[in-house]
C-alpha cells in the first residue's frame, strides 16, 4: 500500500505527521495527530476545525468535509504520482444554527398573564441569583429543597403554540440528540404539573452544554422561564410558561439567532447534570478515575469541567450507589461485599474429580466471628444433608471461630490447618530461609520417616522451631497423617483464594449483584464442565493424567523386582519402597493420600499389564472418585435460571435492613492483604533478555 508524507500547516506553525496510507487514515485521525504533535499533549481536541488540502497542479485550495472526499485526495495524489500531501487546519467557531421558527406565530405572543398573574421584570430580582459561584447547589430553581424537580429522570415534553408549527417543535433546537424516541410524548395526566417544567429544564441544559451556549436565567420560577443568552448583545431568548391547566409547558417567544462564539468551559454542566450522566457507568466501575470522565466529556459533549466538579459529580454518583445497596436488602429474603456496608464473605468450596472449584455455599455477614460461622455451618449441614457414615473433611485458616463451630456442627468431620498460614505465623519468629524450606518438606511429607527426618533437620537449625511445630497434632497439617479416605493431598486452601479472585471488582457491587454474579458464574461454569467432559476420550480427567504422565517420567530412574502375586520392589538412587497392587498401596503413602498412582506404582503397574495396554488399563488403578464418571455424575444437575427480580414471590418475613453505615479511613480494600514478607502475585508474562546482546 503507498504510503505519503503528510504536512499540516496551522496557523504560522507546521505540523509534520508522518507517513500515513489510505487504509489508514480519516478526518478524525488526522486532526488527532496534528493536536498531539502541534501542542505535545495526548487527547481529543475540544476545538472544532476545518481541514483544506492544497492541490500543486491546479493551484486550489480545496475543503475537504468527509472520509470519503480524503480518499479521493489520496487517489488523486497517487495518479499524479506525488508523494507528499498539505494540508490546512483552520479553528472554526461553532454557531449553532436552530430551524427557523414562525415568528409570526411564536413573537407575537409576549410574555403574557397567566391567572392575572404579572411577570417579574430584570430589576425585580437579586442579580446575584443568576452568578456561577462554583457548584452552589442552593442556586435559583436546582437547589436540592425541589426535590420533585430535580429528581425527574425523562427529558422534556412541551406545547408550541400554531397550528403552523405543530409538525416542527420535534426538531426546536438543531442538533440536540434525543436519548428516547418518546422524549416529548408523555400521559400528562399520569404526571405531576411541576415535572413538565422540570423536564423544558432539563432539555435547555442539554442543549446549552452540547451547543455551548451559557444561559442568563431572568426567570426562573415553577410557572415560567425565560433564558437569555450570556453573550452581550446575542439576541437568542427563549420565554415560556405553563397553560390554565397549570402543568403543560408553552414556548411563548424563541429567537433562534445566535451569535457568539461556543464556550468549552461551560458552566451549564454542573455537578447534577455530570453525575445524571455518568452515574450508571460509576455505578458499574466504582473505581474509575475522574480522568476518564474528563476525557468523556471532551468527546462526547465537548466541555472541560475543573476538578472539583468532576470530584463532586463521582461524590453524588457514588451516594447513589450507596442507597443501591441499601434498597437490595429488601430484596435478600426473596433471594433463596466490599461496598458502602461493609461486610464478610463466608464460602465453602470443593473440589471435583478434576481438581476444579465447586462452590457450594456462600454468605455474607457483617463480622467473622463463632456465632457467624455456626449460622453459616448450620445452614450448610441442613442443606448439604450429607450421609453421617461417609468421610468429610473440612480444611480451614483457624480464623476467629471457624474451628469451634466446626466442631459444633460437623462433630464427626476430620480438620485439616491451611499450611500456608501455620508458616505465616511461624516465619514471624522463625524467618529463615532454610527453615521455610524444612518446613514445605515436613508438610509434604507423605510417611512417618520423611516426617521424622525433616523435624530433626529442623532442630538442628533451631530446636525452639521444632518445639513450635510439634504443639500443631500431626493429622491437621502433615500429608502422612490425613484420613486416606478422603484421597486428597493437599496441605493448602488456595481453593477458596481461588474461588475469591473469580469474584474480582464484584466485591464493589451491591450485595444483590454479587450474589446474582456468583450463582450466574457457577451456572455458567457447570453446564461448560458438563458438555467438556463429554468430549475427554479417556476415563481419568485431564488434571489426574497429567500427574499420571508425571509420575511415568519418574519412573524411568527406578529398578523392579517382581516379588509375585501383585507385589513388587522399586529400587531407587536413595531409598526402596514396596508395592502392592491389590492393595492400591506404596510404602511411599503418596498413593494411599492422593488415590492417584504414584511413580514406583507406575512401575509395577506398567510390567503388570504391559506397556500395550497401560493406557487403557491405569484408570483401574485411580480411585473411583477422581475418574470421569465421578465428574460427570458431579454435574449431572444443573441451577436453573432465575426470573426478573420484578416477578419475584413475596416472602412473609420482616424485611431485612442494613447495618449501620461506619466510614472508615482510607481506600477501600479490594484484594487481599499479604502476609508480611509475602511475595507480589507475578504476571503470567514477563521478557528475556539475553546476556550477550544486553
Amino acid at each position: 500500500m503507498e504510503s505519503f508524507e503528510i504536512i499540516v500547516h496551522i496557523g504560522t506553525n507546521v505540523v509534520n505527521c508522518s507517513r500515513w496510507d489510505v487504509e489508514h487514515i480519516s478526518l478524525v485521525t488526522l486532526i488527532h495527530v496534528m493536536y498531539e504533535e502541534h501542542t505535545g499533549k495526548e487527547g481529543v481536541p475540544i476545538e472544532d476545525y476545518c481541514v483544506f488540502v492544497q492541490l500543486p497542479w491546479s493551484h486550489e485550495r480545496v475543503e475537504v468535509k468527509t472520509d470519503s472526499e480524503l480518499i479521493e485526495v489520496f487517489e488523486m495524489f497517487k495518479d499524479r504520482e506525488l508523494s507528499t500531501i498539505v494540508f490546512e487546519v483552520e479553528k472554526k467557531p461553532y454557531i449553532p444554527l436552530p430551524p427557523v421558527v414562525s415568528s409570526s406565530n411564536l413573537n407575537s405572543n409576549p410574555e403574557v398573564k397567566v391567572n392575572n398573574y404579572q411577570g417579574l421584570s430584570w430589576s425585580d430580582i437579586d442579580d446575584e441569583v443568576f452568578n456561577y459561584n462554583g457548584d452552589n447547589e442552593e442556586e435559583g430553581l436546582d437547589r436540592d429543597d425541589v426535590e420533585v424537580i430535580e429528581q425527574v429522570e425523562m427529558v422534556g415534553a412541551f406545547t408550541v403554540l400554531g397550528d403552523d408549527v405543530d409538525n416542527k417543535y420535534l426538531n426546536l433546537f438543531e442538533g440536540y440528540q434525543s436519548m428516547d424516541d418518546n422524549e416529548f410524548f408523555s400521559d400528562s395526566n399520569k404526571e405531576k404539573p411541576e415535572s413538565k417544567i422540570a423536564r423544558l429544564m432539563k432539555v435547555l441544559r442539554d442543549y446549552a452544554v452540547q451547543e455551548g451556549i451559557m444561559f442568563d436565567r431572568v426567570k426562573n420560577e415553577p410557572i415560567r422561564l425565560t433564558y437569555l443568552c450570556k453573550g452581550e448583545g446575542c439576541p437568542w431568548r427563549i420565554h415560556a410558561s405553563s397553560m390554565i391547566d397549570g402543568g403543560t409547558m408553552t414556548i411563548k417567544t424563541y429567537n433562534n439567532i445566535h451569535e457568539c462564539y461556543r464556550v468549552y468551559n461551560n458552566v451549564e454542566a454542573r455537578v447534577k447534570w455530570i453525575s445524571g450522566k455518568f452515574e450508571g457507568l460509576v455505578k458499574s466501575n466504582p473505581d474509575m478515575k475522574i480522568g476518564v470522565i474528563s476525557d468523556l466529556l471532551k468527546e462526547n459533549f465537548k466541555v472541560t469541567v475543573d476538578i472539583q466538579r468532576l470530584y463532586k459529580a463521582k461524590k453524588r454518583a457514588l451516594q447513589g450507589l450507596a442507597k443501591d445497596h441499601a434498597e437490595c436488602f429488601k430484596h435478600l429474603r426473596k433471594y433463596a461485599y466490599h461496598g458502602p456496608y461493609k461486610g464478610v464473605l463466608l464460602s465453602a468450596v470443593a473440589l471435583d474429580a478434576n481438581s476444579g472449584v465447586y462452590p457450594l455455599a456462600v454468605c455474607i455477614c457483617e463480622q467473622e466471628t463463632k456465632a457467624s460461622w455456626c449460622w453459616f455451618l448450620n445452614n450448610l449441614k441442613r442443606y448439604l444433608k450429607y450421609p453421617l457414615d461417609r468421610p468429610l473433611t473440612f480444611m480451614s485458616d483457624r480464623q476467629k471461630g471457624v474451628i469451634s463451630a466446626l466442631e459444633i456442627h460437623f462433630p464427626f468431620a476430620k480438620t485439616r490447618y491451611c499450611a500456608r498460614h501455620i508458616y505465616a505465623n511461624f516465619r514471624i519468629k522463625h524467618p529463615r530461609l532454610n527453615l521455610k524450606n524444612l518446613f514445605w518438606a515436613t508438610s509434604k511429607s507423605t510417611n512417618i520417616y520423611e516426617y521424622n527426618s525433616a523435624m530433626e533437620e529442623i532442630g538442628l537449625v533451631e530446636e525452639d522451631a521444632k518445639v513450635w511445630l510439634e504443639k500443631i497434632p500431626q493429622e491437621h497439617w502433615c500429608r502422612f497423617s490425613f484420613d486416606q479416605s478422603i484421597r486428597r493431598d493437599h496441605v493448602t486452601n488456595n481453593m477458596t483464594e481461588a474461588f475469591n479472585s473469580m469474584l474480582g471488582d464484584h466485591r464493589a457491587k451491591t450485595y444483590l449483584e454479587l450474589l446474582e454474579f456468583i450463582r450466574r458464574m457457577i451456572m455458567k461454569r457447570f453446564h461448560m464442565r458438563k458438555e467438556e467432559s463429554a468430549t475427554w476420550r479417556s476415563q481419568i480427567p485431564p488434571s489426574v493424567n497429567s500427574r499420571i504422565l508425571k509420575a511415568g517420567r519418574e519412573s524411568r530412574l527406578l529398578k523392579m523386582i517382581n516379588a509375585g502375586n501383585g507385589e513388587y520392589e522399586l529400587l531407587g538412587p536413595t531409598r526402596t519402597y514396596g508395592v502392592k497392587l491389590k492393595e492400591f498401596t506404596c510404602q511411599c503413602g503418596s498413593w494411599q493420600i492422593s488415590g492417584i498412582p504414584c511413580s514406583h506404582a507406575m512401575v509395577a503397574i506398567s510390567h503388570a499389564c504391559g506397556r500395550d495396554a497401560l493406557k487403557d488399563r491405569v484408570a483401574e488403578f485411580v480411585h473411583q472418585s477422581l475418574t470421569k464418571s465421578a465428574y460427570v455424575q458431579t454435574y449431572k444437575s444443573m441451577i436453573h435460571p432465575l426470573p426478573d427480580l420484578t416477578i419475584w414471590f413475596k416472602v412473609q418475613a420482616d424485611p431485612l435492613i442494613p447495618q449501620p453505615l461506619h466510614a472508615t479511613p482510607g481506600r477501600p480494600k479490594l484484594q487481599r492483604s499479604r502476609e508480611p514478607n509475602e511475595r507480589p502475585k507475578h504476571a503470567r508474562s514477563g521478557s528475556v533478555v539475553c546476556r550477550k546482546c544486553k
